[in-house]
Parts: structure tokens; C-alpha cells; sequence
């Protein structure tokens, strides 16, 4: 649903970017959701909740703080990997 179609550990997604890039910095991202996703793709086996975004519920708001915490400490898993780079 999400049109996902590669699954990248981070070493592979650092080698494969540095073939063409400088990597400044690669971290896994969305550690606080590996509970929601692992009910929704293993037990539920159904597509993640994807909405459009018409305004923020409280939920929302505490999501996006706990994911903005995320993004300044480096976990060891997460759902996404995401990478800093330069051209070559």
C-alpha cells in the first residue's frame, strides 16, 4: 500500500549509496512504531491506516513529538532507515 518494495539492512543501504555518495550519517528511524507496524503487518495482517491529513488529533501531535525525539538518538532497529549524503 505504501509502494515498498525493497527492505534494506543498514550496511546495504550504506554500501549501496556510497557507490555514488558521500554517507554523512545513516540511522534507523520509526523504532517507537515496530509495535503498531508488527500488529498491523504479523497479527492483523492488514494494510497500514494511511489517511489523508485534514488536521492533527492529539494523537498525532504526540506521534510526531515522540518521532522528532527519534530523529536526534540513534536506535539499533526501526521500521525505515534513513540517510545523510553528498554527491561524490
Amino acid at each position: 500500500m505504501l509502494g515498498h518494495y525493497r527492505r534494506y539492512h543498514k550496511q546495504e543501504l550504506i554500501n549501496k549509496f556510497s557507490l555514488d555518495f558521500n554517507v554523512k550519517k545513516c540511522s534507523y528511524f520509526g523504532s517507537s512504531l515496530i509495535p503498531i507496524a508488527l500488529l498491523y503487518s504479523r497479527w492483523l495482517r492488514k494494510a497500514y491506516p494511511v489517511a489523508e491529513r485534514e488536521h492533527q488529533s492529539i494523537t498525532t501531535k504526540i506521534l510526531e513529538s515522540v518521532l522528532e525525539f527519534e530523529s536526534k538518538v540513534s536506535f539499533p532497529i526501526g521500521i525505515s532507515l534513513i540517510a545523510l549524503a553528498t554527491a561524490a
